[in-house]
């Protein structure tokens, strides 16, 4: 049986902060059981507005984003990486984006039967794409967390990063 996201988007009813941020702060969101990720068990997620969960802590190791640059435990030898960054965290887009740029867009949460717990990005632009109104492309993506630690993933809308146009296209 599949549980899309769209089947469940009714329960996904409560907007975090996260849509008013670009890539910080991120947004806490407590879970109504503890999430079971590669052995070990969490009960908060935090939402990153670039279309990430992460639950290792509020801050990823490099800080809010996966750019390259110098990992500030070590910053002569490691980089940050995807790796090193977000190990600890869900990677539903890897792109810049920018919900707090379009008044239309939300990052809504919520919980289905207590066993699983629901976000959706609805509508979110690309940061520095043309205001939505005037071509530019819009994210709508989800994802289900499941009490055992299955986790799905939804796209219904979503472009390849290389090809959004940028405000000065």
């Amino acid at each position: 049986v599949c549980v899309c996201v769209s089947a469940v988007s009714g329960h996904a009813n409560v907007s975090t902060s996260a849509v008013n941020a670009d890539d910080t702060p991120l947004s806490a969101a407590s879970l109504p059981f503890d999430f079971h990720f590669f052995g070990r068990s969490y009960p908060t997620v935090y939402i990153n507005p670039n279309g990430a969960l992460h639950v290792g802590g509020p801050v990823p190791p490099c800080g809010c984003c996966f750019a390259g640059g110098p990992l500030p435990s070590d910053p002569l030898r490691k980089h940050c990486t995807l790796g090193t960054s977000w190990s600890s965290s869900i990677l539903l887009s890897t792109c810049d984006l920018n919900p707090s740029a379009d008044p239309t867009s939300d990052i809504r949460v919520g919980v289905v039967d207590g066993q699983r717990w629901v976000v959706r990005f609805i509508s979110v632009p690309a940061y520095m794409s043309r205001i939505p109104d005037s071509g530019g492309f819009k994210f709508t993506f989800g994802a289900v967390l499941h009490r055992e630690g299955r986790v799905q993933i939804a796209l219904q809308s979503v472009k390849d990063p290389v090809h959004i146009p940028s405000s000065g296209a």
